[in-house]
């Protein structure tokens, strides 16, 4: 990373799951042109990568750990709790990944975004503890529990804000690039819902989920009347991992839709001065397995607008 500059850029990468991880691509080509980066904002994937390479990890080392992921390592499954997923084991590797890192570590400022479950309020997060700060943040709610700090529980900050510009505003600082995941409406028309299940990570999940959807139809914690007191062990045996539950493909397309309106109106209500858009409209939210690609879409989407970056320094 260069000096930095007279003027402050800000960087606000936002959510989008699998998508995020164009960021990667992003950030190689900035370090590439020596764009300097004075403070990062994230939400979700963009607090996870965002909080990575503000700890020092460069593009290229990102993209080894991505590739050495081992998903069942990762993935601990609730009893249809709070959340599919408790994200124990999440923020223990991001802590050893950060080794144990405070904000005040970084070597650039960097700040998540949270949202509290229980009044909708968002909470920005730049002090304390960079890991749980991050678990926070990238907690879909549903997929995984709400995260408790002190006496609050968070969710995704995507929620409310799916690309975090407001903090940089707030931050004072002089120029803002927005990266925004959202997929323009008329590809989001034409895009069917997902049949089939690509991938360790969907593997994963829907393999450990059934085995524990079995586990709590044999317990005493369901009652009559609730969903799942409707299910048979016939029907059960049908979430395999070739098939894609109804219920899950609606749940994804009603993700889409929202983070793809809040994304245009926030971006509107606070007008970055350069927006990227990395062509990831293909990528579903958990296509993890796609990450070369996207981290090709990152590079390629930064180099096109690498010439309206560089006037801001001016």
């Amino acid at each position: 990373m260069s000096k930095k500059s007279k003027v402050k850029i800000g960087l606000a990468l936002g959510g989008g799951s699998a998508k995020g991880m164009s960021y990667i691509g992003l950030l190689r080509v900035f370090e590439k042109h020596k764009i300097p980066i004075d403070f990062i904002s994230g939400t979700s994937i963009g607090a996870l990568i965002g909080g990575l390479y503000c700890a020092g990890y460069s593009p290229d080392e990102m993209e080894k750990i991505i590739l050495k992921l081992n998903w069942k390592k990762m993935l601990d499954f609730n009893d249809f709790g709070n959340g599919l997923i408790r994200g124990n084991k999440i923020e223990k590797w991001l802590r050893k990944m950060l080794k144990g890192k405070q904000f005040k570590d970084l070597r650039i400022p960097f700040a998540a975004s949270a949202v509290d479950i229980h009044n909708g309020e968002e909470v920005i997060f730049e002090q304390g503890d960079v890991a749980k700060a991050i678990h926070a943040s990238i907690a879909i709610p549903g997929v995984f529990s709400p995260v408790p700090i002190g006496h609050r529980h968070y969710v995704d900050g995507g929620v409310v804000d799916p690309v975090p510009v407001g903090i940089l505003r707030r931050k004072r600082m002089d120029k803002i690039i927005a990266v925004s995941l959202s997929t323009p409406a008329k590809r989001l028309r034409r895009r069917s819902i997902p049949e089939n299940v690509k991938g360790p990570f969907m593997q994963v999940f829907l393999e450990s989920g059934v085995e524990n959807l079995k586990k709590y139809m044999k317990s005493e914690h369901i009652l009559p009347g609730s969903v799942l007191w409707f299910l048979t062990p016939g029907r059960v045996e049908k979430f395999s991992t070739n098939n894609f539950p109804p219920v899950f493909r609606i749940v994804l397309r009603s993700y889409h839709l929202m983070f793809n309106e809040l994304a245009i109106l926030r971006m509107a209500e606070h007008k970055p001065d350069v927006i990227i858009k990395p062509k990831v409209y293909d990528i579903e939210l958990f296509d993890f397995h796609k990450f070369k690609k996207c981290i090709k879409r990152g590079e390629s989407a930064a180099s096109r607008r690498i010439g309206d970056i560089e006037k801001l320094l001016k």
